[in-house]
């Protein structure tokens, strides 16, 4: 009877391993779900020219997430982007697009990708040291 009971512990050990594992995975998915929904409206918002929206939504990713260079290479390519559309005068936005693309390259991000930034921006990003 001993070995049954053991058998039967090992079991329910097992089982209660496996539910705690499936429910990290399911509370991951949502996690990464949540994340990746997020991170596609801000893309939506800066690739439609929404740059002040689109800023606000990088600003908040890359906070949460410190060492994802690119979301800090987008966060400053909407800085930069409202910069220039307001006519290079926004000195705040200049700066802030700097900071942004700084962080960016200590998370060595060295070139932008052409297929999502534009040669001004990938100029601009080159330029800061």
């Amino acid at each position: 009877w001993q070995r049954v009971l053991d058998s039967a512990e090992g079991a329910k050990t097992a089982f209660n391993i496996a539910i705690s594992e499936a429910q990290h995975a399911k509370a991951t998915e949502s996690v990464t779900a949540l994340l990746k929904r997020r991170v596609r409206s801000a893309l939506d918002d800066y690739f439609a020219g929404r740059y002040q929206e689109a800023a606000a939504q990088f600003d908040t990713l890359a906070n949460g997430q410190q060492d994802n260079a690119l979301l800090w290479a987008f966060l400053g390519a909407s800085r930069y982007a409202q910069y220039y559309i307001e006519g290079e005068t926004n000195a705040i936005a200049r700066t802030q697009a700097e900071d942004a693309f700084r962080r960016a390259k200590r998370g060595a991000l060295s070139t932008l990708p052409a297929e999502y930034f534009s040669p001004r921006i990938r100029r601009f990003y080159e330029s800061i040291h």
